[in-house]
């Protein structure tokens, strides 16, 4: 199964944030016999969201990690609304 990860936030691309639920998600999957086939790291940038969803097409699960969260700046939720 082709299963690609993105994960969105310029804290985890800063280096101020580990990305603890990208091991999470692949030790899950791994667990019920699935493995990630790629991974991309966006910024909290309108484009760069995109550019990670567009490189994600053909994926059978696109699993969206980060950038939910309650500041004003998210910008996940309605760019992949687009």
């Amino acid at each position: 199964m082709n299963i690609r990860i993105i994960c969105i936030g310029d804290e985890l691309l800063s280096g101020d944030t580990i990305n603890t639920n990208l091991a999470t998600v692949g030790d899950i999957l791994a667990q019920n016999g699935l493995s990630i086939s790629g991974e991309q790291c966006a910024p909290d940038d309108h484009d760069s969201i995109v550019n990670a969803l567009n490189s994600a097409d053909g994926a059978e699960v696109v699993i969206i990690i980060g950038g939910l969260g309650p500041t004003k700046d998210d910008l996940t939720s309605p760019v992949t609304a687009e």
